[in-house]
């Protein structure tokens, strides 16, 4: 029998304890990550769900400590913007906010996962990669697409030849005694006037101020002849200006039978009106004696993750998880907005959708929002002007017109 010597016994000695450990139930500590994510407007029992499925799929060795805080996607990129510190790990927001987080460098790059996203999302070229993305790079995961407006109505009380345009509208809700609704003061929907009638608003270079001709008196249409049609609109007895937490609240009754909104509301709309739920472009209105087709703004929420985020590939694989085609689907389900991702937004249930289907009819209509935050406080401003029920003079509105102008083409800096 050969003798055995020393470093055969301490061999020995080490495989046997390390057996004992690996078969005592001893672990290897579980890695930590803490992560904060601002949940879009009404989604955060949703992403909670999501994210709870996530821990169960990736969490065997990790520790997940998730935070979630409701924030408005569309004020999301101020919020940054002022306060980079306090900003969210992952955040949703709207893509005209894009430009200045990336020249601010708050963006992470999600370059790991571009291929995928890009051939999820319908290839490079697409409008929804292409609002992610700078100097080629992805910085963004596209979650929602067709970020825009349109007219729901209630076909129960109007038909598809009432909601053509803005006089047949309201002369339909006249004879019935009820409301026609659009939020005039709010820059985003005033703009659908101005632009229908060929005069434009959008960023400059800088991303800092903005070109606008709304207060033109030499071209085709004019921008005195558009504030005047506006004023027509919304002084008429049967029409109301409603912003969104009006809109929503206008469901719980029947007295507003159509009114500009959005996706988000879709699946609200659907369960208030339930048969006669329906939904088109927007109405053409009068101008000068002439039809007007209103144009409108459209564009996409994009996830993000901050560039300094203290667990860049966790918050990147969170991100990823919370945009991806069953998240999309998921918040289609619970708001109607449309998924980004081409398999989700080709989906049966998204191809049924009345405002699935307004929203492409608005497409020929509707541009890709570019514009500097100096653009929101004057055109609000201007918005309050025109549903003012107080006379007004047609020097008094130029001179109105010009003001806005003016403060919405003016620097960001100079502007506050």
């Amino acid at each position: 029998m050969d003798k055995i010597n020393g470093s055969k016994i301490i061999k020995y000695l080490f495989f046997s304890l390390s057996a004992l450990f690996l078969f005592s139930g001893c672990k290897r500590k579980k890695e930590t990550v803490t992560l904060s994510i601002w949940a879009d407007r009404g989604n955060s029992a949703l992403i909670e769900k999501r994210l709870e499925e996530f821990k169960e799929k990736f969490g065997k060795n990790v520790d997940f400590n998730f935070t979630i805080i409701e924030q408005d996607s569309f004020a999301t990129g101020d919020s940054i913007i002022r306060n980079p510190a306090a900003a969210a790990d992952i955040f949703t927001f709207a893509d005209d906010q894009f430009e200045a987080l990336c020249k601010q460098n708050l963006l992470l790059c999600i370059d790991d996962y571009s291929d995928e996203v890009i051939k999820n999302t319908g290839g490079k070229d697409s409008p929804a990669i292409q609002s992610a993305t700078k100097n080629g790079k992805l910085y963004a995961f596209p979650t929602i697409a067709g970020n825009g407006y349109f007219l729901y109505y209630n076909s129960k009380y109007l038909s598809k030849n009432d909601v053509q345009t803005f006089d047949r509208l309201l002369a339909a809700a006249k004879a019935l005694n009820k409301k026609v609704g659009m939020d005039i003061k709010n820059g985003w929907y005033l703009y659908s006037f101005f632009k229908g009638a060929g005069l434009d608003v959008y960023a400059n270079e800088d991303q800092e101020s903005n070109t606008c001709n709304w207060d033109s008196t030499t071209s085709k249409i004019t921008g005195l002849s558009v504030a005047k049609a506006i004023r027509k609109i919304a002084l008429d007895e049967n029409f109301v200006c409603l912003d969104n937490s009006a809109f929503e609240k206008s469901l719980e009754t029947d007295e507003v039978i159509a009114a500009v909104n959005g996706m988000w509301n879709a699946t609200a709309v659907a369960n208030s009106w339930k048969d006669g739920y329906a939904a088109c472009k927007l109405p053409t209105y009068t101008v000068n004696g002439n039809q007007v087709q209103m144009c409108s703004f459209t564009g996409f929420k994009l996830t993000g993750v901050k560039s300094n985020t203290s667990n860049p590939r966790w918050a990147l694989a969170v991100a990823s998880w919370l945009s991806n085609k069953e998240t999309q689907l998921a918040i289609f389900e619970k708001t109607g907005e449309c998924p980004a991702n081409i398999e989700a937004a080709d989906s049966t249930k998204t191809q049924a959708s009345p405002a699935a289907a307004a929203l492409a009819e608005q497409a020929p209509f509707a541009s890709i929002q570019r514009i500097s935050s100096c653009y929101w406080e004057p055109s609000w401003i201007l918005g309050v002007i025109l549903t003012s029920t107080e006379k007004m003079t047609d020097s008094f509105l130029q001179e109105k017109l010009s003001i806005a102008t003016r403060d919405i083409c003016r620097n960001a800096e100079r502007n506050n």
